[in-house]
């Protein structure tokens, strides 16, 4: 069942790439071909997967913008996932190497999502302040992974600073969400629907904050979202 989700979920994304990319080609790099494609591979997540997304609290992601809204992440299905938070003007933000990536790394950028690169300290800073410039001139949401990589434990991994050095530098408020574990609770490998729950928490305000303020933005934020997995686990019982 694992494979077979799995492989109609890359189905359903290529299907979803190809009917919305007209959208992207008619106005490209614009944040709101987002919602577009996020609302049609909802639909076909459901239909060709099995895969019902339960959301709530996304009024406070929709009325709270420019933001940096963080999450928990667990597998490649999250592109997915948070389609059941998705709000307008809420782009992601990805590696500058994704660019690269045949037709959907060129689709990625006209559907108005953000890149940085990294490793060059002088080209990684500009890139951070062209970055900082088009959250507040353009009014965004940007969606962030603060653990960086797939973890498909219980346990949430340490928290990377860049999402918070973000939100500081643009005076702007962090959004927690908190998506169900799925992965760890072998959802994925089970017979039928796959439910997958998920949590806008409160903003929590950055303005008048510095650099100084991170690890106590992480530790809080951190303990936002692991107490909302698992009360959104319990659901699993």
């Amino acid at each position: 069942m694992y494979q077979i989700r799995t492989f109609n979920y890359i189905i359903a994304l290529f299907l979803s790439l190809f009917v919305t990319t007209p959208f992207a080609i008619f106005r490209p790099f614009n944040p709101e071909n987002n919602k577009v494609i996020m609302c049609v591979l909802r639909f076909f997540m459901y239909f060709l997967c099995g895969i019902r997304l339960h959301s709530e609290g996304n009024d406070i992601l929709e009325q709270t913008r420019p933001s940096v809204a963080i999450t928990n992440h667990q597998h490649n299905l999250d592109a997915g996932v948070v389609a059941g938070f998705f709000s307008k003007r809420l782009v992601i933000l990805g590696k500058y190497e994704l660019i690269f990536v045949p037709y959907f790394g060129q689709i990625y950028m006209l559907f108005g999502n953000l890149v940085i690169k990294r490793g060059n300290r002088r080209e990684s800073l500009k890139s951070m302040a062209l970055l900082e410039k088009r959250i507040v001139e353009e009014d965004l949401s940007v969606l962030v992974f603060p653990e960086g990589t797939r973890n498909t434990n219980e346990e949430l991994l340490p928290f990377k600073k860049g999402a918070y050095l973000t939100a500081i530098k643009t005076q702007t408020p962090l959004v927690p969400i908190s998506i169900s574990q799925y992965k760890a609770k072998n959802q994925l490998g089970k017979i039928g629907f796959m439910e997958v729950y998920m949590k806008v928490h409160e903003p929590i305000p950055t303005a008048g904050l510095t650099k100084d303020d991170i690890p106590r933005l992480i530790e809080q934020s951190r303990i936002i979202i692991n107490d909302g997995i698992i009360e959104l686990n319990r659901k699993y019982l």
